[in-house]
């Protein structure tokens, strides 16, 4: 039987952040190239980073989580959850009657594609 000791477990879990980590800093400059806001390397990882400690705030550790917390930050703002003009986002993000963190982001994700959508295609109307 293989047994892995705590700090072969330990390695592993850092290997793994820091593998999601680098695919995120990926993701966040491809944004800002689109957006002709170029980041460094370095600027990215500042910003995943910080992403990572403001979704830690509304309990989200998944990665599966941290991702969508991450692809809303680029959509709306690093502090859209204390934004006044997205009071939306903060009720869903911060319901305590849905006491899983996972259920909210996902709500609010699917709740910001929708009104992304919406938006699209309102200009498309004008």
């Amino acid at each position: 039987m293989l047994k892995i000791r705590k700090e072969q477990e330990e390695a592993l879990r850092l290997a793994a952040t820091k593998r999601f980590i680098n695919d995120m800093v990926v993701q966040v400059r491809n944004h800002f190239d689109e957006t002709k806001n170029g980041k460094s390397e370095k600027d990215a990882k500042e910003y995943v980073l910080k992403a990572i400690e403001r979704a830690k705030k509304h309990n989200l550790t998944k990665e599966a989580d941290l991702i969508k917390y991450i692809e809303l930050t680029l959509m709306y703002g690093l502090e859209f959850d204390k934004n006044a003009d997205l009071l939306w986002m903060s009720e869903i993000i911060l319901d305590k009657d849905d006491p899983n963190p996972g259920n909210r982001i996902n709500r609010l994700y699917k709740e910001s594609l929708k009104r992304k959508k919406e938006e699209q295609m309102d200009l498309r109307k004008q």
